[in-house]
């Protein structure tokens, strides 16, 4: 691998955010559309990435993606914070002179790549080469610094699309502090930005009749040449280049035009997603601000005062004393979509991500763009589960410490909530064989427990020896019913991130719900859990007609808060803690 930044950007954490693994779980975006703006999907949705073709801008950006198994990009992409990489019409329209540039992304975003067929501009600021796009690192010699990069990210993303290669975007921790700049001198040095849309348009319409990468590399300068864009010079480097990577000894990827490069996909499951938008600046003061309409709370706001304003005064969505920045919080709503506002007015103060799960059904992505929400849908047919939600959510890439599943009847103190720390909590008593189910009780056969006890999935991560002590403990569990049993299934469960937890658990969930109905691989995922986690410790609830002295109340109604007054009541009094 080559890593590619410039005198003035810092990676405060080196490469590791980077994806270094051969293969990578990616939400990839499901769009036709020549262009996209990745800075939208990092909470920056009124910013665009330095020579991000202009007319382009106007257009919506799609929050609709694949959730795809497939070979890690070979160009990858850190956004960085501070003074991010933007062009100068941007840095004169909209900031202020007497404030500093100190932007952020959102960088517990998962990554995004971009399909064949769609463009986005990438930098030389903080990039990570793997080997088979080592070619592509030339840059053109008849272009100023400050649109150089841009057309050779350009050419790039075109012919890595010949390879079955993609680009992928990524939140680091890099920060860059920018050496002085005159921005007039940079719009007269970036005039050609002007020319981009008319560069990829055809770039995109380009047919490669070569049979080798090298071949098509030097076509493509050719064409550009012709074109008006690259001159001699150009062309006679790229030339240069690829017969000096030959003389080292450099093996060039084999052609390979395959628009889905997935190698293992969720495509029937719908995926939206939302970054959390961050603060912004404008030319006219020197703070910085989310702007209106480019967040969900404001229409959350808009709700919660309609439903609180006869309640409780100034009813608003504020954010927690305390909020738990680093974890994601999954809310399953089962398909009940119209109890979003009263859930994200609840829980979003205190989390800063917020995916919501439920049934596939017609209207998904209404829902999502309506309330600018994550929402991760099964496949029509299936039923959100537990172990469903979770195993999906873990795979779309968040950078958090922890996944916390509930479901939407379930209102949790902050307290609670706030106290999660590195061990596996789940619903009291959901495990235990001596204690009678009295709520949401789910009957399992005797067969299923004993399926239960002998059902092993390949655990990688855990020594032979380990494994064994897990799979006694299955048997255990299974070996106590002797006939048919009752466990509940509504589960309350947190998961942290740690690779020897979370991965083993997730291992054995998706066994489960290959081999059983959801609901009762929820209950089997609960009780391999207290196998692979000794220090897992109980959720504690209580009905709604006691006070919120547990760690959460259920049932309550998120989708009846409107219409019950005595929820609404109960709800208003408290949601604007």
């Amino acid at each position: 691998m080559i890593y590619e930044t410039d005198d003035d950007s810092f990676a405060e954490d080196g490469i590791k955010n980077f994806r270094l693994s051969d293969f990578s779980w990616s939400l990839i975006i499901d769009t036709h559309n020549l262009t996209y703006n990745p800075y939208v999907h990092f909470g920056q949705s009124t910013t665009w990435p330095r020579g991000y073709p202009l007319e382009y801008l106007p257009l919506s950006t799609p929050h609709k993606h694949k959730l795809c198994r497939m070979p890690t990009a070979a160009a990858q992409q850190g956004l960085v914070n501070g003074d991010p990489d933007l062009d100068a019409t941007f840095r004169l329209t909209r900031k202020n002179s007497l404030a500093t540039m100190d932007l952020s992304f959102d960088h517990r975003a998962p990554s995004v790549v971009l399909p064949a067929g769609t463009f986005a501009p990438f930098n030389c600021q903080d990039t990570l080469f793997s080997y088979s796009a080592f070619w592509s690192l030339m840059l053109p010699l008849s272009k100023h610094m400050r649109t150089l990069d841009i057309f050779r990210a350009y050419m790039a993303e075109k012919l890595l699309w010949l390879i079955g290669q993609r680009l992928e975007f990524i939140a680091t921790e890099t920060n860059h502090k920018r050496n002085f700049h005159s921005y007039i001198k940079d719009a007269s040095n970036e005039v050609e930005f002007l020319k981009m849309g008319t560069f990829i348009d055809v770039l995109q319409k380009w047919k490669c009749e070569k049979l080798t990468l090298f071949g098509c590399m030097e076509e493509a300068y050719e064409m550009a040449r012709a074109a008006g864009f690259f001159d001699s010079r150009d062309v006679d480097a790229v030339k240069a280049w690829l017969k000096d990577l030959t003389r080292i000894g450099y093996k060039a990827p084999a052609l390979n035009k395959a628009r889905d490069t997935c190698v293992e996909a969720h495509d029937k499951e719908s995926v939206f997603f939302y970054g959390e938008e961050q603060s912004t600046i404008m030319f006219h003061t020197a703070d910085k601000f989310v702007l209106p309409g480019s967040s969900g709370k404001e229409f959350v706001n808009a709700e919660l005062h309609a439903m609180c304003s006869g309640k409780v005064a100034g009813a608003k969505f504020s954010p927690a004393k305390h909020p738990v920045r680093d974890k994601l919080l999954i809310i399953d709503v089962a398909g009940a979509y119209e109890s979003i506002p009263a859930l994200d007015a609840w829980y979003r103060p205190l989390f800063s991500q917020v995916l919501y799960c439920g049934h596939g059904k017609t209207g998904v992505d209404q829902w999502s763009q309506m309330w600018m929400v994550s929402i991760i849908a099964p496949a029509s047919g299936r039923v959100s589960s537990m172990s469903g939600c979770l195993y999906l959510a873990s795979k779309m890439g968040y950078k958090t410490t922890g996944f916390m599943y509930i479901q939407k009847d379930m209102l949790f103190s902050y307290e609670s909530l706030n106290s999660l720390a590195s061990s596996v909590k789940m619903t009291q008593n959901i495990v235990q064989s001596t204690s009678p189910c009295q709520l949401d009780c789910l009957p399992v056969s005797k067969e299923d427990i004993e399926k239960f006890g002998t059902l092993k999935p390949n655990l990688p991560e855990f020594r032979s020896q380990d494994q064994d002590t897990i799979m006694a403990c299955a048997k255990r569990f299974a070996d106590s019913f002797t006939k048919e049993a009752t466990f509940q299934h509504t589960i309350a469960f947190y998961l942290p991130a740690k690779e020897n937890i979370r991965l083993p658990i997730m291992r054995f969930a998706e066994a489960y719900l290959q081999a059983f109905s959801a609901q009762i691989a929820d209950v089997f995922t609960a009780v391999i859990s207290t196998c692979i986690d000794p220090n897992h410790s109980p959720f504690l609830y209580a009905s709604f007609q006691q006070k919120l002295t547990a760690d959460y109340i259920h049932p309550f109604d998120f989708d009846k808060v409107r219409t019950d007054n005595h929820l609404l009541s109960f709800y208003c009094a408290n949601v604007t803690h």
